[in-house]
Formats: C-alpha cells, structure tokens, sequence
C-alpha cells in the first residue's frame, strides 16, 4: 500500500483523538469508504461506454454459458444449442399479440 501524508487543522486531530483510538485507522477506514464510494459511482457510466461499443460479445457469451450450465446434457442435445435464435424484438410484446391472437 502506498503511503501519503494529510494535513489536518489541530484542532480536528484533538478532537478525533477524543473520540477513537487509533487515528491512522479511522482515516484509513474513511479514505477506503470514498475510494468504493468512487467505485460505485464510476461502475455504471463505465458499464454505459462497454454497451455504447457493441463489441459483439453478447451472444458469444451467452453461447458460453449455456454450454457451462448444461455441460452434462447428452451430446446430441448439447448439439442443438444454438440452432435455435430468439428474435431481437420485444418478447413482452410477441407474447401479448398471441394472446390477442389466441383469446380474441
């Protein structure tokens, strides 16, 4: 871990050693909150620009996983996967036409 020095009016540093005991743990504490704090803030507009790019990876990902999770499926059945696409239309939306097809 890097070290840095703070500079702190003496009066604050008199009245945190009031109330805790070991002062180089409470900054540290403090300064590790802000740096998640950071952190979080930043992990959605980061998550944002990766969307932005369309790298592609949506569907070769979700191949992978597929092919993780049913590893233990017999081989033929293991062939079939990805034979089958979803369209990329709203699903919502498909299964609310048939049912307006199917009941009215």
């Amino acid at each position: 871990m890097a070290k840095f020095s703070i500079s702190l009016p003496d009066d604050l540093l008199n009245y945190i050693d009031q109330k805790v005991d070991n002062r180089s743990a409470l900054i540290e504490s403090l300064l590790k909150e802000w740096q998640e704090k950071q952190q979080n803030e930043a992990l959605p507009a980061a998550c944002a620009v990766v969307d932005e790019l369309q790298l592609g990876w949506e569907r070769e990902m979700t191949t992978q996983i597929i092919i993780e999770n049913f590893s233990e499926l017999d081989p033929w059945t293991q062939s079939l996967i990805g034979v089958i696409s979803l369209e990329s239309e709203n699903t919502e939306a498909s299964y609310i036409d048939y049912l307006e097809k199917k009941y009215i």
